[in-house]
């Protein structure tokens, strides 16, 4: 199981090198952007399909942390939910890119970076891949942990949606460190494998206490 899992995490970060995938991810946010604004903005939408989780998105304090944390946590279910679906849904990929790619306009906004339009967030996903793919041995490495805990915690449920929890959570930290890279004016991609694990971590520990 834990091979199968690293090697989803390797895809999740490579499958961002895929011109085809980025470009039909990008139509399909283009296309259904009203939708996602009303999944993540409408609270009574929100809480009415996503139910079963709606105590993760309750929160006593706003800080700039927590925000984050709710952003990505939300993408993080909706691609577990689509990773747990029967068969091999190609859909399923472009779909949860397209609810990654929002995810980062989110934390963007979240840091008081902000775009003319959502398809700009677009331009920092080579940097993204480029940067994991450098330092994917050292994360993979440094969330051994995380990994240990799949069999513990999944039971009758498939490991793998863990993994995609996992994936999502990894991006999401990766575009939350790129981002507050930029409002330093400091290169985008200039974070290491030890504190980008780190932060994943503790994000998928703190989902797993919610």
């Amino acid at each position: 199981v834990l091979d199968e899992i690293k090697k989803l995490l390797e895809e999740g970060v490579h499958r961002y090198k895929n011109a085809d995938l980025l470009n039909e991810s990008r139509e399909w946010l283009d296309k259904n952007v009203s939708k996602i604004r009303a999944l993540f903005e409408n609270i009574s939408l929100r809480d009415f399909i996503l139910e079963p989780f709606k105590s993760v998105f309750n929160s006593n304090t706003l800080t700039l942390k927590s925000e984050v944390y709710s952003v990505i946590t939300q993408v993080a279910l909706i691609n577990a939910v689509l990773a747990g679906l029967p068969g091999k849904l190609g859909i399923g990929v472009v779909v949860s890119m397209g609810m990654e790619a929002w995810m980062a306009y989110k934390i963007a906004q979240h840091l008081g970076i902000r775009f003319t339009k959502i398809s700009d967030v677009w331009q920092y996903f080579g940097a993204i891949a480029a940067t994991l793919a450098t330092i994917l041995w050292g994360v993979k490495a440094a969330l051994g942990a995380a990994f240990s805990m799949f069999s513990l915690i999944s039971g009758p449920i498939n490991p793998l949606i863990f993994a995609e929890i996992l994936v999502t959570d990894l991006l999401g930290v990766a575009f939350w460190f790129g981002f507050s890279n930029i409002k330093k004016n400091k290169e985008f991609g200039s974070f290491g494998a030890k504190d980008i694990s780190k932060v994943t971590h503790e994000l998928f520990k703190h989902q797993y206490g919610l």
